[in-house]
């Protein structure tokens, strides 16, 4: 099995925590990348909000951003030197929701 997270605050991949989020609310978090593999990072929503998805590169850059307007962005990167992650998921509606987070 590919695992894309050395660590993270919730272990190592494969990663799955759930997260509620207020309306209009973010919340980031500082994954550590294995070098030479991909690392895909999922935020399902329960459906009633739309839900954006980013991640940052360790200088800051976005790497990837799935802001499609659905319920279930999807991430995919791929580097080869590894390190630290940051990703970014926020709430762009206005309910709360609760979220589940996968990854690799």
């Amino acid at each position: 099995m590919t695992r894309g997270v050395r660590s993270s605050p919730f272990g190592a991949g494969p990663l799955f925590t759930v997260k509620q989020l207020r309306a209009r609310e973010s919340w980031t978090f500082d994954v550590d990348a294995r070098a030479g593999e991909v690392l895909r990072v999922a935020a399902i929503g329960d459906g009633d909000t739309d839900i954006g998805l980013a991640i940052h590169d360790q200088r800051g850059a976005t790497v990837c951003r799935d802001g499609f307007g659905d319920h279930y962005p999807v991430c995919t990167v791929s580097s080869r030197a590894g390190g630290k992650m940051r990703v970014a998921i926020s709430n762009r509606g206005d309910v709360w929701t609760t979220l589940q987070v996968l990854s690799n």
